[in-house]
């Protein structure tokens, strides 16, 4: 996974990316479609489209595909589905740890899944039974999809 975030908020050009534990600091410019950046010293143009779903970088080398991850403030609506229980992002479901009719305690966890070499764990928000699963280890789950029913004791 790579992490792209503002160094310092006063110098909006300044960025922070890290991938697979290294950090580097990148100046950038966008202009029209060109993105100008330095890297390490390193200097590089490349173009960006913006597609339906993600953006193509096009550097003489060759091209990239990214998908933009918004950041989650806790204030989008979810749908009638409980947010404790929706997959973050795209992954798959490497293990269940508690199954429909289980009783679990507060901060107990659920359900683990990877994404993007991140494993994530679904932790009980309080003491109550898990009514039923909807996935199994190995499955492909898509971001916001709701992993499991809860009810909260």
């Amino acid at each position: 996974m790579v992490s792209i975030g503002e160094l310092d908020s006063t110098k909006p050009e300044q960025f922070h990316i890290s991938y697979d534990g290294d950090v580097v600091v990148a100046n950038a410019s966008l202009s029209g479609n060109t993105l100008s950046a330095e890297i390490n010293g390193h200097s590089q143009k490349v173009t960006v489209v913006s597609l339906e779903d993600h953006f193509s970088l096009f550097t003489e080398h060759g091209s990239l595909d990214f998908k933009s991850a918004e950041p989650d403030y806790g204030d989008i609506e979810t749908t009638g589905k409980n947010p404790d229980f929706t997959a973050p992002m795209n992954g798959t479901v490497i293990n269940v740890l508690a199954q429909a009719g289980a009783k679990v305690k507060k901060d107990d966890t659920l359900l683990i899944m990877e994404a993007m070499k991140m494993e994530l764990a679904i932790r009980a928000p309080a003491d109550g039974i898990v009514k039923e699963t909807y996935y199994k280890p190995g499955d492909l789950v898509e971001g916001g999809a709701e992993l499991l029913a809860f009810e909260q004791a």
